[in-house]
């Protein structure tokens, strides 16, 4: 797929992702949960990276939780908007306490996004696309909140502290597989470049969660993590996976363990709350 589709497909799921956003506003559901995750931190406070799924967490553990109850609403929100959309539950082989759906459309009956930009894209007629949205029914805590909203609708988010947690949660402990999520290690430096003040109490919360920590999380408990899984990481690995979400690959070129390790020298973190 040449690049100017694989940006107009970014575009399209985009709207998918507002679209999603809004239609799940008009119900309770931020009443009890709250967006985080690079997608909530590129629609709301302008990271320049393509982000694909959507993240939800409760705001206070409920098992019982049903995702899928809201899967008929979704359906009928798109259907406002003229685009027909599958909502399915993606059922997993090993239990966990993350709920996952996808939504899928085909690129037909996102066209007229397309013609309303003058974008272009070479996709076949029955191409899919798709976004993961997903929700943690058995939440860390001490996460801080704020409502923003778009296009007047009013979206629960994690506060900028506790998303910055929440990235540097995933990148101690998200599994690599065949490849480095290299997307949170550009978030990392986003957070660390705005100065963002790290919640510390979440990301203890949620380390713990992982049984990734005993005892308390201190500064330099947190230094000795972090350095560590910088040395362990591999950069070109981690730049293929992040080369096709952002328009400037220089960017990349200084990644090294040696970079990443410098960044915690400008490392902020905040304890709020007894934890």
């Amino acid at each position: 797929m040449d690049n100017g589709t694989l940006v107009v497909k970014d575009h399209l799921r985009e709207e998918m992702q507002k679209i999603f956003l809004k239609t799940i506003s008009r119900t309770d559901f931020f009443d009890n949960a709250a967006f985080y995750g690079g997608t909530a931190l590129r629609l709301f406070h302008g990271l320049d990276r393509f982000s694909e799924d959507l993240d939800f967490s409760l705001l206070k553990p409920f098992p019982e939780f049903n995702l899928e109850s809201y899967h008929e609403v979704i359906v009928d929100g798109f259907l406002e908007y003229g685009i027909e959309v599958t909502v399915k539950k993606i059922n997993k082989r090993t239990m966990t306490t993350v709920q996952t759906s996808n939504v899928v459309a085909k690129y037909q009956s996102l066209s007229h996004f397309c013609d309303d930009v003058g974008m272009k894209g070479n996709f076949h007629r029955d191409e899919l696309l798709k976004i993961k949205f997903e929700i943690d029914t058995m939440p860390p805590s001490f996460a801080g909140y704020e409502w923003v909203e778009l296009d007047s609708s009013r979206i629960r988010l994690y506060d900028f502290g506790s998303l910055f947690a929440g990235k540097v949660s995933a990148v101690l402990t998200r599994g690599w597989n065949n490849r480095v999520k290299g997307r949170d290690f550009y978030d990392f430096i986003y957070y660390i470049n705005n100065g963002i003040e790290l919640n510390m109490c979440y990301l203890q919360s949620s380390l713990k969660k992982m049984n990734n920590l005993e005892g308390s999380l201190t500064d330099e408990k947190l230094r000795r993590k972090l350095e560590e899984r910088f040395r362990a990481v591999d950069y070109e690995s981690a730049k293929e996976d992040i080369v096709n979400f952002i328009r400037d690959g220089k960017v990349l070129d200084c990644w090294d363990s040696d970079y990443f390790i410098s960044l915690l020298d400008n490392l902020k973190t905040s304890y709020k709350g007894l934890c």
